[in-house]
């Protein structure tokens, strides 16, 4: 028997009430007036004897009421034995373990074996697509699934949810954290704070002088630890070292054309060298004097193929319709020069830029915690039920408990009436 609200439990303590009661209440005798007690004799009597059976079977009705009434307020249920949950294997992501709306849950499926999303299948580099796809073909098998849908491990190809496998999504509830912390002049630090839900992952950057940070800092509405002597931010369990300011190398290629756009690139790569984000070191050579040379990022502006190898930032339409890009290919559609461009998205183009250079710096915090989850009707296939739920297999003892608690009370009405008590 599981409970919805087991601390109405306590409810029973109650019993005490009808047995304290029942221990302090003496029922006086009649008195009953006579002329002489002269003919009056000494009898045996049985009515103590059938007295105090009477009083005990009241005593137990008022104890079995509280009884009853602690179950209904308690919400008892139990998972009914023909469950079909009953012969499924149970996989759990284990991030929702950690969610606090979830723990009774879990706790009523404690009686069944479960195991770990992420692990029961071996799919490297993981995958959700190939352990739905791998479940599918298990089909002598069936599969109840509680995942939050982590939106970073969809990563292949698309596959319909295979019949044999019931998939729960439950969300995770919204998370702040820090994504990263880095020096970026000699008494400067920025903080990055992100924060994500089912639905977006938000990032915010703070500056706070060096010299002047305490022990306990706010930062973007939390209260942040600092460690001067580890030279890190402490938050929610996690230690952030703060990082030095990166050093970015970049060429730019250009053709005669796009000779204006080299003059606004280089003013971006100023402006974010200024804001302090990272340092660019960039170097501009024509295509006709290009000779392969290492950088970090490549800025290529010709409409001829690309000669470079490694991180290249394309312009231009004629690659975007195009539409064919190497994995280190990163395409911005627009030219950097206010003639061809407006001006408000040549004012996102340093961000952009950042975005790009930055993209793997904090990554592995933002893995951690970003919370961003796929629509679970993408999973679902034309034969999933609308909704499953574990309420489906749960058998509610409130239809029994209710009609059985008012015939006890009627039965202990009608017996105290009958004894007066």
């Amino acid at each position: 028997m599981l409970f919805l609200s087991p601390y109405y439990l306590f409810a029973m303590i109650g019993v005490s009430i009808p047995i304290a009661i029942h221990l302090w209440n003496r029922k006086s005798g009649r008195v009953i007036k006579v002329g002489s007690v002269r003919f009056l004799h000494a009898s045996e009597s049985s009515s103590y004897s059938s007295l105090r059976l009477t009083e005990v079977m009241l005593l137990l009705l008022r104890i079995l009421l509280i009884f009853l009434l602690s179950l209904i307020m308690s919400g008892a249920y139990y998972l009914s034995s023909n469950s079909n949950i009953d012969y499924k294997t149970i996989l759990i992501d284990q991030k929702l373990k950690n969610e606090g709306e979830y723990v009774s849950l879990f706790d009523s499926l404690a009686q069944y074996e479960s195991h770990d999303l992420n692990t029961y299948v071996d799919t490297l580099p993981l995958d959700y697509w190939q352990i739905i796809k791998a479940l599918g073909d298990r089909s002598g098998e069936e599969f109840v699934v509680y995942s939050s849908n982590p939106l970073h491990l969809f990563k292949g190809k698309k596959v319909m949810l295979p019949r044999n496998v019931k998939w729960i999504y439950l969300p995770l509830n919204n998370k702040t954290f820090i994504v990263g912390a880095q020096r970026f002049s000699t008494d400067s630090v920025l903080v990055i704070l992100g924060n994500s839900n089912s639905e977006v992952l938000k990032i915010d950057k703070y500056k706070r002088h060096y010299s002047t940070l305490t022990s306990r800092v706010e930062i973007g509405g939390i209260e942040v630890l600092f460690d001067r002597g580890g030279n890190q931010f402490i938050y929610d369990g996690d230690s952030i070292p703060i990082s030095q300011q990166p050093i970015i190398k970049c060429r730019v290629v250009y053709d005669d054309e796009f000779e204006d756009d080299v003059a606004y690139i280089d003013a971006a790569f100023k402006a974010i060298t200024t804001s302090g984000s990272c340092t660019i070191n960039g170097d501009y050579v024509r295509t006709s004097d290009y000779i392969a040379e290492s950088a970090d990022w490549f800025f290529w502006l010709s409409k001829e193929e690309p000669l470079v190898e490694g991180n290249v930032v394309l312009f231009g339409e004629e690659y975007y319709n195009n539409g064919i890009f190497l994995p280190n290919q990163y395409l911005i559609e627009y030219r950097v020069n206010p003639r061809y461009t407006s001006m408000t998205l040549l004012s996102a183009f340093p961000e952009t830029i950042v975005e790009l250079f930055l993209k793997d710096q904090f990554n592995t915090q933002r893995s951690k915690y970003d919370r961003r989850s796929v629509d679970y009707r993408q999973l679902r296939s034309s034969d999933t039920p609308d909704e499953i739920t574990i309420t489906k297999k749960q058998l509610n003892l409130s239809s029994i408990l209710w009609p059985l608690f008012f015939i006890v009370l009627i039965v202990e009405r009608i017996v105290s009436a009958k004894r007066k008590q």
